[in-house]
């Protein structure tokens, strides 16, 4: 999420204090078109599971230590309620998404099923709910 920074307008012993719009980490809510839309996503989440959900699907590119931190919040927040895939990027590491962030839930495309050796070793266990489509 975006964060801007502001200085306080008056002095208070000779020093003034920047402050942070965002204080923590977190993800931002994108619209349709991909622009942002200032809405926090762990608070929307849990508005719509408030309002009834009973799931939610977040799309997501893990780019550093942050995003990981973020992830095992939610994870740990909503658990089996909440559902991972990727937003852009065309080979995520799916095993720190587990392994880090404690994803349990992930959606991934056919391709990505086939070419990510995590999700190739998970998709061979007993009982992990991969589905294989088969067109006959």
């Amino acid at each position: 999420m975006r964060v801007d920074w502001s200085m306080d307008a008056v002095s208070n012993a000779d020093f003034r204090v920047m402050t942070p719009s965002v204080c923590e980490p977190c993800w931002e809510i994108l619209r349709a078109d991909g622009s942002r839309s200032g809405t926090h996503a762990g608070w929307w989440i849990g508005e719509m599971f408030r309002l009834g959900a009973s799931g939610a699907l977040l799309r997501t590119d893990m780019t550093d230590d942050a995003d990981f931190n973020i992830l095992a919040g939610l994870t740990e927040h909503w658990g089996e309620r909440l559902w991972l895939a990727p937003l852009d990027d065309p080979a995520p590491d799916f095993a720190a998404w587990v392994e880090l962030g404690g994803a349990r839930q992930l959606v991934a495309t056919g391709a990505l099923l086939q070419n990510d050796p995590y999700l190739a070793a998970l998709g061979n266990g007993p009982d992990v709910g991969l589905q294989k489509e088969e067109n006959g």
